[in-house]
This record gives structure tokens, C-alpha cells and sequence, in this order.
């Protein structure tokens, strides 16, 4: 009977962890920042994590030529691993159309998370105007369905919405910043069910790669 009043309450208290409200803010340029809180304390900053660790890069330079050659090279975040593989426009394609393949998948949870002050900067550029021109089309069809889900089935507050083309630079920029707020259960299933979107759509783009 002891065993089963024991399991009971841990029970209770996952539940209860999983109930607790968890928020996160999220901004891109250059690189990607992520502040997330659990019950109104900050649990993760991306920025002090990276200073954390330039902070332990600069402690180890010294160390002989032999040991930095067997060094692994840096792992690279999400972001700049999928820029770097498939380019910046490819790469902006690929992230909404992840996006919306998770959306899809999960409408009732995305209901349960508050989206708000979406602001989104992109920049579309290359060295050929034609190029350029093309590229734009392919942003704003890839761009814009999603950002019209999401504000027909979230409660999504916008801040800016801009994709604009720039025949004068050579490479695409974009920033972006949005903040959600919802309990952990439901960030935890979006979590997983946008892993498994991006699995799935990796294994399509590799595919069509070849």
C-alpha cells in the first residue's frame, strides 16, 4: 500500500511539472539566441552558455599544436547547419516548410501555445538579379501560408512581417524573434513532433538531392 501511495505521488508530481507554464524567446541574426523560463526562472540563455564557452575555448589555447589538430571541429547550431548545406534560400524554404509540416501535425496543440510578437526581416539577394528575382517568388510562397496558419489558428500578435529583395548585396539575410508561451506538456509534444517533421523532410530533400 506504501508502494502504491509512493508511486501515486510521483506521478502527481510529474504531472504537476508538466502543468507548470514554460516560456521561451527566440531571435535570429547571424545567430541564433534562445532565453527560456520554467515557472517565471530563467532555466537556459543561450548567450551566456556561448560565452561560457568561448570563455573555456581562450583557457585551452595553449594547450600544444598536436592536441588542437586532434580537436573536433566546432559543432555547428541547427540554424547555420542547415544554411550551410542547402545555402540561405534553400535553407529559408526548408525551415517554413518545416515549420508548416509541424503546424499540420499538431493544430491542437499549436492552439494550446501564445504566439506573440512575431517580427520576421528577410532580405533576398544574390549576384544575378534574375536569380534574385526567382528567389523572391520562392521566399514569399514559402513564407507567407505559414505565417497566415499560424494567425488562423494561434492567437499570434505581429510585430513585422517583411521579405523584400536587395539586387545590390550578394547574400540573403534574415532576422527574426518571436516569443511563445505554453505549459511543458504541450512544449514537449511540439518538440517532438517538429523532430520528426524534420527527419522526415531531411530525408525527402536528401532524396531529391541525388
Amino acid at each position: 500500500m506504501i508502494a502504491l501511495y509512493i508511486i501515486g505521488g510521483i506521478l502527481l508530481l510529474i504531472l504537476c511539472l508538466l502543468l507548470i507554464p514554460v516560456g521561451a524567446e527566440l531571435r535570429f541574426r547571424d545567430e541564433p539566441f534562445v532565453l527560456v523560463r520554467y515557472g517565471g526562472i530563467k532555466v537556459f540563455d543561450s548567450d551566456k552558455n556561448r560565452e561560457k564557452a568561448d570563455a573555456l575555448s581562450k583557457k585551452h589555447k595553449r594547450k600544444s599544436a598536436e592536441e588542437n589538430k586532434a580537436k573536433k571541429p566546432k559543432k555547428k547550431n541547427f540554424i547555420a547547419g542547415i544554411f550551410d548545406k542547402y545555402g540561405k534560400i534553400t535553407g529559408i524554404k526548408f525551415c517554413f516548410r518545416l515549420i508548416k509540416a509541424a503546424i499540420l501535425k499538431m493544430i491542437w496543440v499549436i492552439k494550446r501555445i501564445k504566439f506573440r510578437n512575431l517580427f520576421l526581416d528577410i532580405t533576398v539577394s544574390s549576384d544575378n538579379a534574375a536569380n534574385t528575382a526567382i528567389a523572391y517568388g520562392e521566399v514569399c510562397a514559402a513564407v507567407y501560408p505559414v505565417i497566415n496558419l499560424l494567425d488562423r489558428t494561434t492567437s499570434l500578435t505581429v510585430k513585422k512581417v517583411n521579405v523584400r529583395t536587395d539586387f545590390e548585396k550578394l547574400s540573403p539575410q534574415i532576422e527574426a524573434a518571436i516569443s511563445l508561451k505554453t505549459r511543458l506538456i504541450y512544449a514537449l509534444i511540439a518538440l517532438i513532433s517538429l523532430y520528426f517533421s524534420y527527419l522526415k523532410l531531411k530525408k525527402e530533400c536528401d532524396k531529391n538531392e541525388r
